[in-house]
């Protein structure tokens, strides 16, 4: 368990790292080219997945991140590993942002989601602990297509949420389907 805490520590403050170097190309690049300079980072799927938009903003995510590399299930994901699955669910919400259908999904959010759906799915706990964690998981999936639906948008990307879960269940239930590259990211 210590080394779990540890590795779960480690990949936290990595993606602290990461995030706070991408904030530091927000400002070069809102001093550089203005207004259009937030477009070039929440738009880029390289940098979207760890900028951030407050502090309260990324102690969640980091919690998150930290709380759900604890598992076994979820113990051998790096920073390597993170980054891909958050540059992957950034590629697949591009289209979505630039369409106009909703907010740019920023954040390492989907990533967490992802965590999460591995835990609560490959948990092989006694049944009643396998439905709690399937109804805790049921209520943010409600939660989430709530927010979708209000007629004002909360400035949160929440369709990148549902990837998060999808590709989280994908990792669990069907790897041996994808291709060995994605195989190895994912899972």
């Amino acid at each position: 368990m210590l080394l779990n805490i540890k590795n779960s520590a480690k990949v936290t403050v990595q993606v602290l790292g990461l995030s706070i170097a991408t904030f530091l190309l927000f400002a070069i690049a809102m001093g550089i080219f203005g207004k259009f300079g937030e477009t070039l980072i929440t738009l880029n799927p390289i940098f979207s997945g760890f900028f951030h938009v407050g502090i309260e903003h990324i102690l969640y995510n980091l919690l998150l991140v930290f709380l759900f590399t604890l598992p076994a299930v979820n113990s051998q994901y790096n920073i390597r590993k993170l980054f891909w699955i958050t540059f992957l669910l950034s590629c697949a919400y591009l289209p979505i942002s630039l369409l106009g259908l909703t907010q740019n999904a920023v954040g390492i959010s989907g990533t967490c989601y992802f965590l999460m759906s591995r835990f609560f799915f490959s948990n092989q706990g006694s049944l009643i602990k396998r439905i709690l964690l399937h109804s805790l998981l049921g209520f943010l999936l409600l939660g989430e297509c709530i927010n979708m639906m209000k007629p004002v948008s909360d400035g949160v990307a929440h369709g990148v949420h549902f990837m998060g879960i999808a590709l989280g269940l994908i990792s669990i239930y069907i790897p041996q389907h994808l291709p060995k590259k994605i195989q190895d990211i994912i899972s």
